[in-house]
């Protein structure tokens, strides 16, 4: 049941900060698992990513969620909808470690581990495959 709460809030974040998203996508059969009021419905963004513990938004819709430890080779799921169907179509796992925060500003990815926080220089244009600067992240602590 956490799993699907995690889904759906990340689901309703994403909506309620792109509603374009809401009207391109379809509802999934039974909403993704979990029991809605009449009149509302849900869509699985994204699946069985690992233990997720935040996320954050960019201007372009691209979604960025932290793990709790690296699943797949990596901390980070950079997580992108092309065709607008409301389902993450590219999935990018990157990042050494879990950690316990994570947010955008000013062209960059912050991260932030339970020891030091680490940006990523956001490369606009781009998608999120591709959308982070190769060579690993700074660290500024």
């Amino acid at each position: 049941m956490h799993k699907l709460l995690s889904i759906f809030l990340l689901f309703a974040a994403v909506v309620s900060l792109y509603p374009s998203l809401a009207a391109a996508s379809q509802c999934d059969a039974g909403n993704g698992g979990i029991t809605l009021p009449a009149g509302f419905c849900a869509t699985v963004f994204a699946d069985d990513l690992g233990v997720a513990r935040d996320m954050a938004v960019n201007n372009n819709g691209d979604v960025y969620v932290e793990l709790q430890s690296p699943h797949h080779g990596g901390g980070i799921v950079a997580l992108r909808d092309t065709t607008g169907d409301g389902h993450a179509d590219t999935v990018k796992y990157f990042g050494e470690m879990g950690g316990a925060g994570i947010g955008i500003h000013d062209g960059y990815l912050y991260f932030a581990s339970n020891t030091e926080v680490v940006r990523y220089k956001l490369l606009p244009g781009r998608t999120s495959a591709g959308a982070i600067s190769t060579g690993g992240g700074q660290r500024l602590s």
